[in-house]
């Protein structure tokens, strides 16, 4: 095995490139290196266009960035078959950020752009597929994970400290409860793929410590985030951990916060994209280093095989497999609207039904029929912007066919943020089960608006629990109508 991956390393490039910062600490790391043999080969020769990337970050610090490594294996075994020219798929989940927001040309400057430009230049033949929606939680990629990553993924970089928000809680942290269970099913999936944390600020942290939203160091649920990377033995890497020590304790010039944040302070510019990148290329460096100091064998073999650990909140199973229906598929369960209009608003041209006056209605269809008994009921989730402003209340009934017990929907909330919320309620089994959402007179924001974007169905029945997320569900139109219909998600966790 260690003479087959030192061939493949050597086909990748005769040639030793190896372009980095002009300092006197990557001349000392790059020295260092090059000391090092494996059969008479110097590393930076064995490892060729794997290190032709020029660093924005001093060394140190993205050693500080790249807080748990563990066993790697799964990483070192979707590497290792790249290395040997094998097809490999990379998938990135998460919000705004993995999109391309605070980057000046998504596509180009944006972290995932500059990590997918440098997997073409170290690999023959592995892909990069963004599957980030602006706006969602971890607690709606549970949900809709097929729509965002292939099937046969090898790996999937998660995205989702700023999104998921922060709750002052370490032994039930609801948060951590809903991405336990993205963690759950990303590792469960058939290809059995590598999972690595890129972990980002929570709101505030990487605000200047004069501004009245700044927020210190350790306030956010990153750190209850990397007891799931510990426990799952997954690997995190924190943007946090790269630069904080450079941006507050030291100062340094290079790396303001305004060097660093877009005018938001809340997403990375171009310099804090090609931060992110520098972690995801260091972590791919370093795993091929130690595939060569370190071959694959009977360890790795044996970790591959393991089963899943029990959930580390007891019970915290993932959800069923689910129906999503978004935007323009929506259309198809509408069965009569009085006063709500099918209208795309907003900067990103959001589709959804909308109605503005109390006693406004609309009707959907839904086939609830999911097998077992028929008094086990079925998890339907309504997918609704939330906002700080104009939003009203409305009622949600089965009104034939089916039977349910909803509460009021209140699309008010007092963050000062619009997204998409999910809806929960339980809805008894029926073919042809008609739920109808009616405006209310009673508002909290003195307005009555009612935006439905979506309709989420639990694909097997009894299951109580359901899909606990509560957090923002926004959808990206282009990825909304995939295959111009309905989209059903598989289950594949354990």
């Amino acid at each position: 095995m260690t003479s087959f991956l030192l061939l493949a390393l050597l086909a990748l490039s005769p040639a030793t490139i190896f372009a980095i910062d002009n300092d006197a600490e990557w001349r000392t790391y790059v020295h260092h290196l090059s000391n090092i043999q494996v059969r008479n080969q110097k590393m930076p020769n064995l490892l060729g266009r794997l290190l032709d990337y020029k660093f924005s970050l001093p060394e140190v610090q993205l050693r500080r960035g790249t807080v748990y490594l563990g066993s790697n294996h799964r990483l070192r075994a979707a590497l290792a078959r790249a290395l040997s020219g094998k097809p490999v798929r990379i998938g990135v989940v998460g919000g705004s950020i993995s999109y391309g927001h605070g980057a000046t040309q998504k596509g180009r400057t944006d972290w995932v752009s500059v990590f997918q430009k440098y997997l073409a230049t170290a690999f023959r033949n592995v892909t990069l597929r963004n599957g980030c929606i602006p706006g969602t939680p971890s607690a709606y990629m549970v949900v809709c994970l097929d729509m965002s990553v292939d099937p046969d993924v090898d790996v999937v970089f998660s995205e989702y400290i700023l999104n998921d928000g922060r709750h002052d809680s370490i032994s039930n942290n609801p948060k951590t409860r809903e991405y336990e269970r993205l963690v759950r099913r990303v590792l469960g999936l058939p290809s059995r793929p590598a999972m690595v944390m890129m972990q980002v600020y929570s709101h505030g942290n990487a605000f200047p410590n004069t501004h009245h939203e700044w927020k210190p160091f350790h306030d956010g649920i990153e750190d209850v985030y990397g007891s799931l990377a510990q426990y799952y033995d997954v690997q995190w890497l924190s943007f946090r951990g790269a630069t904080y020590r450079l941006s507050s304790f030291k100062a340094d010039p290079n790396f303001t916060w305004n060097r660093l944040m877009d005018i938001d302070f809340t997403h990375p510019n171009d310099l804090g994209h090609k931060i992110m990148a520098d972690l995801a290329v260091w972590l791919v460096q370093q795993t091929a280093m130690d595939l060569l100091l370190r071959p694959p064998g009977h360890s790795d073999s044996m970790q591959l095989t393991e089963a899943l650990p029990e959930p580390m909140y007891p019970g915290n199973i993932v959800p069923s497999s689910t129906m999503c229906v978004h935007y323009d598929a929506l259309q198809q369960l509408m069965q009569n609207s009085r006063g709500f209009e099918f209208i795309a608003e907003g900067a990103k041209r959001k589709k959804g039904y909308v109605g503005l006056t109390p006693g406004n209605s609309i009707t959907f269809k839904v086939d609830t029929n999911r097998g077992g008994t028929p008094d086990m009921r079925v998890t339907m989730q309504v997918g609704h912007l939330k906002s700080y402003e104009h939003m009203g209340k409305a009622k949600v009934e089965c009104v034939s066919g089916c039977t349910c017990n909803a509460p009021v929907l209140d699309g008010h909330c007092v963050e000062r943020n619009s997204q998409l919320h999910l809806f929960n309620f339980y809805v008894s089994q029926a073919a042809e089960c008609i739920i109808a959402i009616t405006v209310l007179p009673e508002t909290t924001s003195g307005e009555h608006k009612i935006k439905i974007a979506g309709v989420m169905l639990s694909e097997e029945a009894g299951h109580q629990d359901g899909i606990r997320n509560t957090a923002a569900v926004e959808y990206v139109h282009d990825i909304s109508s995939r295959g111009g219909a309905i989209f059903e998600v598989k289950n594949h966790a354990l």
